[in-house]
């Protein structure tokens, strides 16, 4: 007897959640946003939002060190066409010493550095823990392709 009370109660009680819901509806569908898709919904647009910075940071990064990879074989094509040539010609033997070496190499760092945008600087050095040494292993590398491949001189 009991389960009928209960199930006539039940059966009673929908009709006037029908009605309920009929009647406030816009605050029905407020309470289903806030409780189910809400919760569901706002984890996924963080995601793609930090997704999409992500390939932003990405591609501005790549194309800080595009930047910089032809700053540096411009300078050093630029050091090895006037300053080493100047000092191959004040020199009568033609031999260069380790520390005039050494003096060309910190001059053509010191170009780069300053040729290098402020901006694409900051961006490069949150990326590269040791900008400088980064860039010092550019120009030997620039400087080992030119002397092994003469089309390394070619400018684009």
């Amino acid at each position: 007897m009991e389960q009928n009370i209960i199930a006539t109660q039940s059966l009673e009680l929908f009709p006037l959640f029908k009605i309920f819901i009929a009647q406030n509806f816009s605050q029905f569908l407020s309470w289903v946003y806030i409780a189910i898709i809400s919760p569901i919904l706002l984890p996924l647009v963080l995601y793609f939002v930090s997704y999409i910075k992500s390939l932003l940071d990405m591609h501005i990064f790549n194309a800080a060190k595009k930047s910089l990879k032809e700053i540096v074989k411009e300078t050093v094509i630029e050091s090895e066409q006037t300053i080493l040539t100047d000092l191959k010609e004040a020199k009568k033997d033609e031999v260069i010493t380790n520390d005039e070496y050494k003096s060309i190499f910190d001059k053509t760092l010191s170009k780069v550095l300053i040729n290098l945008p402020s901006f694409e600087k900051d961006i490069l050095s949150k990326r590269i823990p040791n900008l400088e040494s980064y860039i010092s292993s550019l120009i030997e590398a620039q400087i080992y392709q030119m002397k092994h491949t003469p089309e390394a001189l070619k400018t684009e």
